[in-house]
This record gives C-alpha cells, sequence and structure tokens, in this order.
C-alpha cells in the first residue's frame, strides 16, 4: 500500500513538471511536403510489398516444414 501511494505522488510530480513542457509542445509542425512530393510512393509501396510478400513465403515454407518435421518424428 506504501509503494502504491509512493508511485501515486511520483506520478502527480511528473505530470506537474512535464504539463508545461507539453502546452509548448503544441506548435505547428514542419512542413515537409516540399520533399516529400518529389518522391513516387507508388515505387516504394510496391517494394515494400514485395518485401513482406517474400518474408511471408518464407515464413510459410518454414512453418509448412516443421509441421511436416512433427509429423515425421512421431
Amino acid at each position: 500500500m506504501k509503494a502504491l501511494k509512493l508511485f501515486a505522488v511520483k506520478a502527480a510530480i511528473v505530470g506537474a513538471v512535464s504539463a508545461p513542457v507539453l502546452a509548448l509542445a503544441q506548435t505547428a509542425a514542419p512542413d515537409f511536403s516540399g520533399m516529400t512530393n518529389q518522391i513516387d510512393w507508388s515505387s516504394v509501396i510496391a517494394a515494400v510489398l514485395l518485401i513482406a510478400g517474400g518474408l511471408a513465403g518464407v515464413y510459410v515454407i518454414m512453418k509448412g516444414a516443421d509441421l511436416i518435421l512433427a509429423r515425421i518424428r512421431k
């Protein structure tokens, strides 16, 4: 019970200290649209999907091999 009270006091102190910092952090984010508009996102998305599909295929093959080896061991 004492540890819970100590945790609550520490949490309150952290909240009180970080509240002004978080209030100042509400400024506008920098605009990177000038740089990101120059990238052809369709090729990037295709590359990511290709890699993800390849990894999924490897995992399916590994799982299938595990199932086959488990059946052979029995």
